[in-house]
């Protein structure tokens, strides 16, 4: 005689609430440290960060009994470049191999809802992006203090500054990244699109420091009101009012403010109106 089927016993608990947000948020942080490109980015950032800051104690040990903005300056524009090769590494990929690889629907069916698997991708590039940036100058800022005793005016606010300068970096570059990534056909050429995309601006209106005079375009280049069709230097600009310091071009710097929220704004709208949904939901809805 057959045993007894009985039915499985109904679940007397609670029903948990609580937001996926920080677990998608910290996964995608675990898979950038596991992603050999993305890694080579952070780690590439974070020496170059405090290899400045091992310049800084180097002058000191040189006998300079002051420092300056100089070299905090030039550390957080040259750190901008790795944010950007982090922000198109990790967010390049993100969303467009989750979409050919049906992970969208595997996170959807579990307890997770549309923005929170969104939210939880733009946390984690978002927080990557700027922390490349943002972490160097807090370190550094604090080890002036070790270094040195008499500091440059306003030296006390350069890490709100700081975190300004690296969170609007990070709003532009993480939002074209996974807009990018929402448009793309492959992960590659999302990352690629957009390294070249502002490497080839720079290089044609601003060529950096051994390029200075291969410009492609010259006649364009004569005039230094140009510039700011380069990204970097838009966003360079913005030091003179995140830092109260002269500013580095010769165009206004709300010029480059509206370049880099024209930047931004286009990022973020392919982003909510094109990111990647389940098979058979229709497009072009939030």
């Amino acid at each position: 005689m057959a045993d007894g089927v009985t039915p499985y016993p109904a679940w007397d608990g609670t029903l948990s609430n609580k937001s996926r947000l920080g677990v998608i948020t910290a996964n995608e942080v675990r898979l950038a440290f596991r992603n050999t490109w993305s890694m080579i980015a952070i780690g590439l950032g974070l020496a170059w960060g405090f290899a400045s800051i091992i310049e800084f104690y180097q002058i000191r040990q040189g006998g300079a009994a002051i420092h300056g903005w100089d070299g905090f300056t030039s550390m957080l524009d040259q750190l901008l470049w790795f944010a950007l090769f982090v922000a198109a590494t990790v967010g390049g990929p993100t969303l467009l191999e989750d979409a050919r690889g049906g992970a969208l629907e595997l996170y959807l069916s579990r307890s997770v809802n549309r923005f929170e698997y969104l939210g939880g991708k733009v946390l984690a590039v978002l927080l990557l992006t700027t922390l490349i940036v943002a972490l160097p100058a807090v370190v550094y800022w604090g080890a002036s203090y070790v270094f040195y005793e008499e500091h440059p005016e306003n030296w006390a606010m350069a890490p709100l500054g700081a975190f300004g300068y690296a969170l609007m970096w990070g709003l532009m570059a993480s939002g074209l990244a996974l807009g990018l990534s929402s448009v793309g056909r492959s992960a590659s050429g999302a990352a690629l699109g957009l390294l070249g995309g502002f490497a080839a601006l720079a290089f044609i209106v601003d060529p950096p420091g051994i390029f200075a005079g291969m410009a492609p375009l010259p006649e364009l280049t004569a005039d230094l009101r140009y510039t700011v069709l380069s990204p970097f230097a838009a966003f360079e600009q913005q030091k003179e009012w995140l830092f109260d310091l002269a500013a580095p071009h010769a165009f206004p710097y709300w010029w480059g403010l509206v370049y880099w929220a024209a930047l931004t704004v286009l990022g973020w709208l392919l982003v909510a109106f094109r990111h990647p949904r389940a098979r058979g939901e229709e497009h072009g809805r939030l």
